[in-house]
This record gives C-alpha cells, sequence and structure tokens, in this order.
C-alpha cells in the first residue's frame, strides 16, 4: 500500500482572513486509489490534481463553514471523476447534503441503523 499527502488550503474558521495549510490523502493499493480530500475548502488546481492522480473512491467534505460546500465539492467530483464519492462533514444538515446530491451523476442511499 501507498499512502501519500498533498497539500491543501482550508478556510479555517469564520473570520478568518488567511488560510491553514492541511493535507489531503490519497491511498494506493493493488489499483484501487481513495483520496481523503482532508479539510480542503476549493476545488484542486492543476499541480494537485497531478499529484493525486486517478481516483476510484473519493471521500469528500461538503459541510461548507470550515471546508467545501455542496458545490464545490461538485466541482472536485467533476474534475476527479471517481467511480464513488462519500460526502463527509455535513453532520445533520440534509439541506446540504440534498444540495450535493442533486443533480445528473447517480445517487444512492444505504440504509442503516445507528449504534447509538
Amino acid at each position: 500500500m501507498l499512502i501519500y499527502n498533498v497539500p491543501v488550503h482550508q478556510r479555517g474558521y469564520p473570520g478568518y482572513e488567511g488560510s491553514l495549510r492541511g493535507s489531503a490523502f490519497v491511498f494506493e493499493m493493488d489499483g484501487l486509489c481513495i483520496l481523503h480530500s482532508g479539510d480542503v475548502s476549493e476545488p484542486f488546481n492543476e499541480d494537485q490534481l497531478e499529484l493525486i492522480g486517478h481516483v476510484d473512491i473519493l471521500l469528500q467534505v461538503i459541510g461548507g463553514t470550515y471546508t467545501a460546500g455542496p458545490e464545490a465539492g461538485k466541482k472536485i467530483m467533476e474534475l476527479l471523476k471517481p467511480k464513488i464519492t462519500v460526502p463527509m462533514h455535513y453532520w445533520y444538515a440534509t439541506t446540504v447534503l440534498e444540495r450535493f446530491t442533486n443533480g445528473p451523476t447517480p445517487t444512492r442511499f444505504l440504509n442503516v441503523t445507528s449504534s447509538r
């Protein structure tokens, strides 16, 4: 297994004028590539896309407060063209999830029960 990071910028917290440094993480094994986008705030640039390469499964933040929102998450999906995308960091904000899943990309929700 090969694991490496790709530097990203985060927005930080509301009212913070700068950007924070973070990482997206690439996991490659037996021809399968999984990208955890980290707390990325905007779509990846060309240099980042080149470092990331082909992605089969994308773990994408869509929360929008500290990270990319649903629209930027969709743009990242368009750039990377993964086979599967798993949205993250939207907590219970179903409207954020609906904005992310609304569109031409097929969406499937798994029926699971909480262990709590």
